[in-house]
């Protein structure tokens, strides 16, 4: 089902132009506000027509507002569906918010496509896995670049944030408001033209879905969820400085202290753990240091000790 979804596809519009994101309670706000201006209007003017265009854009408002499922399209069992309609034909919005899946549905998802969730001690370390995954789906519009969508992105692609972040209090990344899928590479500018298969930009995260779903299905050490999700929250604690996790923040600095010796190291052996973009700056380096540490394990601990612990406590978990 999936793989009819990952189709070639390059996008050569501009990607940080970005879907509107007013909230649903906002846009109510604004027609409420401009019908009373309208309402003020026309009473100044003495103008009956506007008074009554007023009355009537409140009135709709209101009962809008009271019973906002008129008009809405129910959510499948094999799609997604955005809850207002999309002006751009190139993307899908889809609002965390309205998403309802069962309790069913993420268990036969998540055992599915995500060998950490099999590996969890027991029910109700699943159970809190899911609450979180729900929580943070609910966070995040999810801006799917093509014509249709799966209800495996706003699981699976919730569920590697918290994957990394299930043994830290904070986890729901409130700062990146967006999660923009691609169904295979995209084109980056925001520093050089290049195309990439993933990367984090103000308040979005972009990820490409096949190599999403790669990254899971080959333990590898190469996973592009885990990889930008990494990103995601050293940025929401280090530039972002807002619901920042004091755990995570101490176990970066031993982190960043031992990542000085460590590429060096890393650098002049024949490990091949690493890549060399992986080497080329702490921030890269950390990134795939999470790849590693979950998909690795057991190579991560016999080349670097020491570096295993010190992501281990950073993140709050660990294997041995």
């Amino acid at each position: 089902m999936l793989d009819r979804f990952l189709r070639k596809k390059r996008y050569l519009r501009n990607f940080y132009d970005k879907p509107h994101t007013m909230t649903t309670k906002q846009q109510y706000r604004v027609l409420f506000i401009i019908g009373g201006a309208m309402f003020l209007l026309g009473l100044i003017a003495a103008s009956m027509v506007l008074i009554v265009m007023a009355a009537i854009l409140m009135c709709a408002t209101l009962i809008t507002k009271i019973f906002p499922a008129v008009g809405n399209p129910p959510v499948t069992q094999e799609y997604v569906v955005p809850d207002t309609p999309v002006v751009n034909p190139d993307y899908l919005v889809y609002r965390g918010y309205q998403l309802e899946f069962s309790t069913e549905e993420f268990e036969k998802i998540l055992t599915k496509h995500l060998p950490y969730f099999l590996i969890l001690e027991n029910q109700e370390q699943r159970e809190k896995f899911i609450k979180r995954v729900r929580k943070f789906m609910q966070r995040k519009n999810f801006v799917i670049h093509d014509k249709g969508g799966f209800k495996e992105m706003p699981i699976l692609i919730s569920a590697s944030a918290v994957q990394l972040s299930f043994g830290l209090k904070k986890y729901l990344l409130p700062i990146f408001s967006e999660i923009h899928i691609y169904p295979d590479e995209f084109i980056n500018y925001h520093q050089s033209l290049r195309i990439v298969i993933g990367n984090v930009s103000n308040n979005r995260i972009n990820i490409s879905w096949k190599h999403f779903l790669n990254g899971f299905r080959l333990p590898d050490g190469v996973n592009v969820g885990l990889h930008e999700m990494a990103h995601a929250y050293h940025y929401q604690n280090f530039a972002a400085l807002d619901d920042m996790d004091e755990h995570f923040m101490e176990g970066y600095k031993a982190f960043e202290e031992r990542s000085r010796t460590a590429l060096l190291y890393e650098l002049s052996s024949l490990s091949s753990l690493y890549t060399l973009y992986g080497l080329s700056n702490e921030q890269e380096f950390w990134a795939e240091s999470v790849e590693i540490f979950f998909e690795k394990t057991a190579e991560l601990m016999a080349l670097d000790k020491s570096l295993y612990y010190i992501i281990s406590n950073t993140l709050n978990q660990g294997f041995f």
